[in-house]
């Protein structure tokens, strides 16, 4: 993540232990701080992180985008 802290180094890191980030309170408030309503995401796993978190944002209003080369999948079909 150093590439990342490096890029915005006034942002904390939020530790979660969900597959789905949007069920993690501090996460939704930290989203929902910015303003936006327009989310790009990307997820260690397609079809659990980045779709759980996906659904559940699309789900509260949200528009989302998803940078697939950013994310990665167990298999190449679970992938697409």
């Amino acid at each position: 993540f150093q590439g990342l802290t490096a890029l915005w180094p006034e942002v904390e890191p939020i530790d979660r232990t969900n597959t789905n980030a949007w069920s993690d309170p501090a996460f939704v408030a930290a989203v929902r701080a910015t303003g936006r309503k327009k989310l790009v995401m990307a997820g260690l796993w397609t079809e659990v992180c980045l779709a759980q978190t996906a659904l559940s944002a699309l789900k509260d209003g949200f528009e989302v985008y998803f940078v697939s080369d950013a994310s990665g999948g167990l298999s190449p079909e679970a992938h697409e």
